[in-house]
C-alpha cells in the first residue's frame, strides 16, 4: 500500500527533480517547518529551499524536540529522491531565521 504522507528536505542547494540524495544519515521530515529550521542553521545569505522527497528504501523515525514543538523527523538508511521544490511557503525574514535557531 502506498503512503500518503509527504516528506520534506531543507537545504540551501539548488536541486533538480529526480536528484537522488545521499543515503545513510540524511535527515528529512514530514513538516516543511522542521526543514526550514534545519537549513536555517547555515548562516549563509543563500535562501532556504524546501523539497518534497521520496524515500527509496528504509528509514527510521527520530524523536524530535524543537523550539516550535514536536515533529516527526526521519533518518534515511537508503537514498531519497527529490520530487519537486516546494514553493508555496514564505521565506522567513532574517530575524525570524534567528528565532528558529537553537540557543546554546
Amino acid at each position: 500500500m502506498e503512503s500518503k504522507e509527504k516528506y520534506y528536505y531543507g537545504t540551501k542547494e539548488l536541486l533538480l527533480p529526480g536528484t537522488v540524495l545521499g543515503g545513510a544519515g540524511l535527515h528529512f521530515s514530514s513538516a516543511p517547518q522542521v526543514e526550514l529550521w534545519s537549513a536555517a542553521r547555515d548562516h549563509s545569505p543563500t535562501p532556504v529551499r524546501i523539497y518534497q522527497v521520496e524515500p527509496l528504501g528504509i528509514f527510521e523515525a527520530l524523536a524530535s524536540k524543537l523550539p516550535q514543538g514536536p515533529a516527526v523527523a526521519y533518518r534515511a538508511l537508503h537514498p531519497v529522491r527529490v520530487l519537486t521544490e516546494v514553493t508555496d511557503w514564505q521565506q522567513p525574514q532574517a530575524e525570524l531565521n534567528s528565532s528558529l535557531l537553537p540557543t546554546a
